[in-house]
Order: structure tokens, then sequence, then C-alpha cells
């Protein structure tokens, strides 16, 4: 498993067999994650196995950590195909699979936005699975969030209630996710259509644009 900046400052790794803990680094650390990894541990137990590691439980002794599935490989890299069909192809069953996992996540009551390349094991068309839940927001706690005046009425009020909310940051991670597979610097253009309609349709989704919809409207013209 991958350890990017938060893991490094934060977080130390131990594998023991085919498990793994992730504890915190420091006391300081213990004040800032020991909660959120607590939550971690209580609601990622729930979950099945497949899309996500197994994990087995939590300590505080002598610092906060859980004990999860080891899992061998590394993060999920862009995609190095020449061929755009195949290349689209890709980029449909990994949004789609990533999809299903925050759906899974959120009937879980977790509401889930890291989604990178980074946070992703395996590979593009594998199995792959999701990790690092430590940022987690449980459902009804998160901030309404509001981004540029597309997402405001004429006297400045947000447009949408929390269910919105969760499908513009949906929405937009994904994007965000697509543009990362795709290896796309800042301003550069995806390099077939269908690819260029998803981006642009995901940068400023309209107000009650869900995520299924966006992405099967995608999926159906390939």
């Amino acid at each position: 498993m991958c350890q990017d900046k938060i893991y490094t400052l934060h977080f130390v790794l131990e594998r023991k067999g085919d498990r793994m803990w992730k504890r915190c680094r420091t006391p300081s650390a213990a004040a800032r994650y020991g909660a959120a990894l607590r939550l971690e541990a209580e609601r990622m137990q729930q979950m099945e196995g497949g899309l996500f590691p197994r994990y087995f439980g939590f300590t505080d002794d002598p610092l906060p950590a859980v004990c999860m599935e080891y899992l061998p490989g590394g993060c999920m890299q862009p995609l190095s195909t020449f061929d755009h069909r195949e290349m689209e192809r890709q980029v449909a069953q990994v949004l789609e699979r990533v999809l299903h996992m925050t759906e899974v996540l959120e009937q879980a009551g977790l509401l889930y936005w890291d989604i990178r390349l980074n946070n992703l094991i395996g590979r593009a068309g594998a199995d792959f699975r999701m990790i690092d839940f430590t940022g987690a927001q449980m459902l009804g706690t998160a901030q309404t969030f509001t981004r540029g005046p597309a997402f405001r009425d004429a006297s400045g009020q947000a447009l949408w209630d929390g269910l919105g909310c969760n499908e513009l940051r949906r929405v937009l991670a994904l994007r965000t996710l697509a543009c990362e597979l795709l290896g796309l610097s800042r301003g550069e253009e995806a390099p077939t259509p269908a690819l260029r309609r998803l981006l642009a349709q995901g940068a400023r989704p309209a107000y009650g644009l869900c995520a299924r919809t966006w992405l099967d409207a995608f999926c159906q013209n390939l």
C-alpha cells in the first residue's frame, strides 16, 4: 500500500503477516486523528470484503491504531493505452466501480470524497480496492458545500440541501479522478469527444444532477 504525505507526517504502517496496523505516529497525531481512526474501524468492520480492506479492530494502546487486511501491490496508475476506445471503456469501468463504492459507504453512514489514484490499490480493469477512510464524514454532519455563483440564487442563497451537496461533491470527485486517470494537467483536453463531454459536464454540474445519471449518460455513448 502506498503512503502519501498525510501518512508520512501523521501515521506509520506496520505489516504483520497478512494484516497491517495503521497507527498514529505521535501524541499530537493521536489528538487530531484518534477519534477518526476509531470511527473508521467501527464503520469499516461492517463492510463485506471485495471493495475495501477487511478491518479487524481498533486500539489506543499506546497510540490509536486500526488493524486491517494487508493489500499487496501498488496504487492505481494513469492509463497507458493508446487505443482511445479502450481508454474510454477503462475510464467508465473505474468510475462505475468507484461510484458503487461511494454508494456502499453512504449506505453505511459514511461520506467519502478523497477519491484519487493514491487511494485505489490495483489496476484499472481489475478488481481494485479503495483505502484510507480516516477523513470520511458521518452522514448528516457534512458541511454545506457551495462553489461559485452558478451554485447560488440571485439573493446569494445556496441552491441545494444536504442531498444535493453530496451529489455535487460526488460528481466533482469522480471528474477529478477521471482527469487523474487520463494523466491530464490543468487546461489539457481529453483525447476523445466522449471524454471531453464527460469532463465538461462534471466541471460545473447542474443542480439536481446525480452522479449515476451523469456517468450513465457517458457509458451509453460508448
